[in-house]
């Protein structure tokens, strides 16, 4: 008989079809900072085995400038309050990963080996840079700001594909044709909900990302 494993699947998404997990979380706003903070295991631990408060998800609001520092600090100190505490970071970073705020200021790296203690592991700079794929098309290129980045206790590094503990499985961008407008000027870009004052009845401007992490129960 083959194993067991419980699933938590996180998506980012701009436009009003999508939303972060429906999960039931206690969320605290602090108003000199943006961002929102969830400790989802607190709720998610009775049907999914995991510890409680062991699992942190920020999630980002667009900003007016990327608000990777702020944020930083915040994982830091949590980080070293609980140095087993697991942590993802989601959202409209406006801003491609390997720009400065998300590169340097929040420290979100390319690869695993690279991911340091207080790290993050951004798997969308090699689908960005090597693989030429984006969630937004702006002048016939593509940027990829909907990034979800998490803590290096989250990742397989050595490849051993041991999931006792949660781990990132896979991740990708989610691309299907009734996302996508098929014709005009912006034919292969995302399907906007509204474009020069003409509903469209699309999804957004943005395609949505995907990440999936594994337990083994």
């Amino acid at each position: 008989m083959g194993s067991r494993y419980s699933v938590l699947h996180f998506h980012t998404g701009t436009g009003s079809r999508y939303s972060v997990p429906h999960f039931h979380t206690d969320m605290d706003s602090h108003s000199g900072l943006l961002f929102h903070y969830l400790f989802l295991a607190r709720h998610i631990h009775k049907d999914s085995g995991f510890p409680a408060a062991s699992l942190l998800l920020i999630v980002l609001t667009v900003p007016a400038s990327p608000p990777a520092l702020p944020v930083r600090h915040m994982t830091d100190s949590i980080m070293k309050a609980d140095p087993d505490m697991r942590v993802v970071v989601m959202g409209d970073m406006n801003d491609d990963p390997d720009n400065t705020s998300m590169a340097k200021f929040l420290g979100a790296k390319k690869k695993m080996e690279d991911v340091g203690k207080h790290d993050f592991f951004n798997p969308w700079w090699t689908i960005l840079r090597d693989k030429g794929q984006g969630t937004l098309s702006y002048k016939g290129g593509w940027n990829l700001f909907d990034q979800i980045v998490m803590s290096r206790n989250l990742l397989d590094v050595k490849k051993s594909k041991d999931y006792k503990h949660l781990t990132l499985h896979s991740w990708h961008i989610f691309r299907r044709d009734y996302l996508i407008q098929q014709e005009g000027k912006y034919k292969g870009s995302p399907l906007r909900t509204t474009a020069g004052g003409v509903w469209l009845d699309g999804y957004s401007d943005h395609l949505p990302t995907v990440t999936y992490f594994v337990k083994e129960l």
